[in-house]
């Protein structure tokens, strides 16, 4: 079974729109969700991150303001391993679960080349999987910049060097390193074009996609739905 953003739009809405809000992917009905959506991988690749900012507060699909710990990304692409999205809708909860127990085939997929995919979230749990070495190397770029990029850099990563290496390699919290990756984005800063991470756990208060016509905003390949 295939689900894509184009089954649960609102009536009237054109599936091929360059800007979708792909919020009412938990509700199926095309009505907006009644509660941030709580997203879920056990990993995730995103692509092509250009932009994360910490303290990016913003007002949910449920009309109500999201914490000051809300994160923003942007990125081109999220491919997500064995991914869960479940929120409350009509007054009831449903999930939208894409089991493909590590096939990259199957994956859920958000966005691709030349899309940007927007994220509202706070993160509950999420490991970034970016060797420190990488990210010194984009700080060196940055003129009068670096230097206290690369302070932040090297704070986030300092409680975790004596730690085994995984098997995608020197993975940290993302709480840890945000304020580092954040500094380094909106300084001008370039991150490696794809990022491993592990163990997602976001509550997403908003999160868009803007495509090109004709292609779906999420794909879920072996997606089952559930209904409370």
């Amino acid at each position: 079974m295939v689900v894509t953003i184009a089954a649960v739009l609102p009536s009237g809405v054109d599936s091929s729109t360059t800007a979708v809000e792909v919020g009412s992917l938990a509700g199926l009905s095309g009505a907006p969700p009644e509660s941030p959506i709580r997203l879920t991988a056990d990993a995730a690749l995103f692509e092509g991150v250009g932009l994360v900012k910490t303290a990016a507060a913003t007002r949910g699909f449920d009309g109500e303001q999201s914490p000051d710990d809300t994160i923003y990304l942007k990125m081109n692409r999220l491919i997500a391993d064995n991914l869960t999205i479940a929120s409350t809708i009509n007054g009831h909860r449903v999930t939208v679960r894409n089991d493909n127990r590590g096939d990259p085939n199957l994956a859920a997929m958000a966005g691709g080349p030349g899309s940007a995919v927007e994220a509202w979230a706070v993160v509950n749990g999420m490991d970034v999987c970016i060797p420190q070495k990488d990210l010194d190397k984009s700080a060196d770029a940055l003129g009068v910049h670096a230097a206290q990029a690369k302070k932040l850099i090297g704070n986030a990563y300092a409680p975790y060097r004596n730690l085994p290496v995984g098997r995608a390699g020197q993975c940290i919290p993302l709480g840890d390193l945000a304020p580092a990756l954040s500094y380094l984005t909106e300084s001008g800063g370039v991150l490696p074009p794809k990022i491993h991470t592990e163990n997602l756990d976001l509550t997403v208060f908003q999160l868009t996609v803007d495509k090109e016509p004709g292609l779906s905003s999420l794909t879920a390949p072996t997606a089952v739905i559930g209904l409370e």
